[in-house]
């Protein structure tokens, strides 16, 4: 949540600092993809690192108040680092964030898939079944897509138009 939140606040931020023209319903979408890849990449981010030391950890005991605090800091930095990449969006950056959340999302859905031989059909065997990650795979390879949209079009901005207006 802190992740999306923070990329939407510093969006904005940069909408009312630039000014130029009312965003468009596209411009919103954008938005929101590139929110909800950063709100994704973080949580798949937290939670390895969460797993790798539950796995360094195990038999320790855990206190409510360092883990609260562990808690805090983590949505603090996730809030700054999707804030700053959200105020200092530009191409080579958004093309980062489509190769991490690619990344992150089809190896998540690699690691929770019931049929631990689905490589053996191909890699859209991972979203053919009923289970969490067949949605993790199908709402990767869309989000994935409007971010690809995204990027096209932003790429494509800086190309001059061949119609002179009259």
């Amino acid at each position: 949540g802190a992740g999306i939140l923070a990329f939407a606040a510093g969006r904005y931020v940069m909408h009312r600092r630039e000014g130029g023209p009312t965003p468009t319903v596209l411009d919103y979408l954008d938005v929101a993809a590139l929110a909800f890849a950063h709100g994704i990449i973080a949580l798949l981010s937290w939670t390895l690192l969460a797993v790798i030391l539950e796995d360094a950890f195990i038999g320790a005991e855990v206190f409510a108040l360092p883990l609260l605090a562990l808690s805090g800091t983590a949505a603090a930095m996730t809030a700054y680092i999707v804030f700053y990449s959200a105020t200092h969006m530009d191409l080579p950056l958004l093309a980062v964030v489509l190769a991490v959340f690619l990344a992150e999302g089809v190896l998540a859905a690699m690691l929770t898939a019931s049929d631990p031989y689905w490589w053996k059909d191909n890699l859209s065997a991972l979203g053919m079944t009923n289970d969490v990650s067949a949605m993790t795979f199908n709402l990767t390879l869309i989000v994935a897509g409007f971010i690809v949209t995204t990027l096209a079009r932003y790429t494509t901005r800086g190309i001059p138009h061949l119609i002179r207006p009259r």
